[in-house]
């Protein structure tokens, strides 16, 4: 109700409720994700003309296989390389990734540069 010549607004509410209340019991899926930068120092050099570099993932305690997912870092020239988005022999406590010129390097100029620019691997794995 208005009341215009005190400028006094009143306002009535009646509100009957009616609260049920539903317990229900759900399972949710949340993702586990771990994440880390492995060292430069960790490339190795093979006979088949690249480098590679197996990442420990043990600290992160999966208690199965995650999806690895990589990317590459460093100082410079890392984006004369390819394949280290490829995962090799994932396990819960590790995985190899392998970094193969695409550029003409010989093995040794490759593995010098991963040494020298300091190309280090990025990587996460997801447990879902």
């Amino acid at each position: 109700m208005l009341n215009a010549s005190s400028g006094l607004i009143t306002i009535t509410t009646t509100v009957a409720t009616s609260i049920t209340t539903t317990t229900t019991a759900a399972t949710t899926n949340q993702s586990y994700y771990c994440s880390g930068v492995s060292p430069y120092t960790l490339w190795s050099m093979n006979g088949y003309g690249n480098v590679y570099m197996t990442i420990n993932t043990s600290q992160c305690n999966f208690n199965s296989t995650p999806l690895y997912f990589t990317s590459m870092g460093g100082d410079i020239a890392h984006f004369t390389v390819g394949g280290y988005t490829a995962i090799y022999s994932p396990t819960k406590d590790s995985f190899t990734v392998y970094a193969t010129p695409i550029i003409s390097y010989t093995i040794a100029i490759m593995f010098n540069y991963s040494q020298t620019y300091r190309w280090n691997i990025n990587w996460v794995g997801i447990l879902e």
